[in-house]
């Protein structure tokens, strides 16, 4: 159906935006079930989030959230292999 706002454009392109970066963070091994626990959620909203149409959007602070998240998982994984190499 023809979107009548600006408000619905711009719902889209973030519900877009968030599925094509958590599918790109799902590639580098950060579920959907870790993005839920970051916002505090369910998986199942994160799943709506997702979703096409923008009826549905994500937080607006979602980039940054999620920007925190891989921040975090890449610490992780630099803090193992440091302990990898020194074992």
């Amino acid at each position: 159906h023809p979107l009548s706002t600006p408000f619905d454009i711009r719902n889209m392109a973030n519900t877009r935006g968030f599925a094509a970066v958590t599918d790109r963070l799902a590639e580098l091994g950060i579920s959907l079930g870790d993005v839920a626990k970051c916002f505090g959620v369910r998986r199942e909203t994160v799943s709506r989030w997702r979703r096409e149409g923008g009826a549905y959007p994500p937080p607006d602070n979602w980039r940054r959230m999620l920007a925190e998240l891989a921040e975090s998982r890449s610490g992780q994984l630099h803090s193992y292999a440091e302990e990898l190499r020194h074992n």
